[in-house]
């Protein structure tokens, strides 16, 4: 669709793809008019244009005047493509083509507000992994709780799925509570957040304890009753004590016998654990760290969760994941050692 929200020719696509950057210039006359047709959205850079070492020609101010009038959005699809390994070479403080932090707590706040069409939201990353290894660990730090929870109040927003993103249990707790007042949708919710990084082991364990410990009389008012699975997950996981998974699966088991809310944790392999660094790199603190880790696999004392998954009914989960669980053979709960 062109400016307008009408209907573009092939040809004007492609005349557009070519022209147009990702700039505040560009954001800025985009959202001088109402697109009220406009219905899916692409934000990404094009990879055709030549990359140049300019971060000052975007901003989050740019992006929220495009969305300012885009009141029948309903698709936002966020592409951050990483450097080329050759790219890297020239520019090696940047890893990403767009910068990650202007998709901000700002931006999920004016997304939420001038978008009330808006049903599915993914912010994904493509590409390989640039020399300096940044993408490993970079995220897009400016998302806090506050736009999260600017998210969850999006009254038709039944899709989310966002990679490298830093939240607390407070957030997940907020999705995982009643929407009566906010979500006019009885759509299934899929809530998608890769690659928590450090902060995914505080944030199992805050929300599986919470919802383990909850006074009954408040669990049964805060509960969602919308269809939902919300999916967590690490790339380095975290390691736990099996003996508190395994607490925190029978209280689970004990406390919803009618599967309103259940959890499955899955275990990375074991080398991922004992492996994290090579032997000649290693210090000695390393070194310690490893051989501890390997006698506690002997002892079966541990598990490196990666990915922890709430849902309130098998059946809202892909066909994948209800494999998988099909296999172990129990009732509500799960541990998984190996996804």
């Amino acid at each position: 669709m062109d400016g307008n929200g009408r209907i573009m020719k092939e040809r004007d696509w492609w005349h557009l793809m070519k022209v147009l950057p990702f700039s505040d210039e560009f954001f800025l006359q985009f959202g001088l008019t109402t697109k009220p047709n406009l219905t899916r959205l692409q934000l990404t850079y094009n990879t055709r244009a030549p990359f140049r070492n300019r971060r000052n020609e975007y901003s989050t101010g740019g992006l929220n005047v495009l969305l300012s009038n885009c009141p029948a959005l309903e698709h936002l699809d966020v592409v951050l493509h990483r450097l080329q390994p050759c790219d890297a070479r020239i520019y090696p403080q940047i890893d990403e083509m767009i910068d990650p932090n202007v998709f901000s707590d700002d931006f999920f706040v004016a997304l939420s507000d001038n978008c009330p069409q808006l049903g599915s939201l993914r912010i994904r990353k493509l590409g390989a992994l640039s020399n300096s290894h940044k993408g490993y660990s970079a995220a897009v730090n400016a998302i806090t709780d506050r736009g999260l929870a600017a998210l969850w109040r999006a009254p038709r927003l039944t899709y989310i799925d966002i990679q490298d993103v830093r939240c607390s249990g407070n957030v997940i707790l907020r999705f995982v509570s009643t929407d009566r007042e906010y979500f006019q949708d009885k759509a299934t919710r899929q809530i998608h957040f890769r690659e928590l990084g450090v902060c995914f082991g505080e944030v199992v364990q805050r929300v599986l304890d919470d919802l383990a410990r909850m006074p009954n009389k408040e669990l049964v008012n805060r509960l969602t009753e919308t269809p939902m699975v919300i999916s967590l997950s690490s790339r380095q996981g975290y390691v736990f004590d099996r003996p508190w998974l395994v607490k925190m699966q029978r209280a689970f088991q004990a406390r919803f016998t009618k599967r309103k809310l259940c959890f499955a944790v899955f275990g990375l392999k074991r080398d991922k654990d004992t492996d994290l660094y090579s032997s000649s790199r290693r210090s000695v603190e390393q070194e310690v760290i490893a051989q501890v880790m390997a006698r506690a696999w002997i002892k079966a004392g541990v598990l490196r969760v990666g990915r922890l998954v709430l849902y309130t009914h098998k059946a809202v989960l892909d066909e994948c994941l209800q494999n998988v669980l099909c296999k172990t053979g129990r009732r509500s709960s799960w541990i998984i050692t190996n996804e």
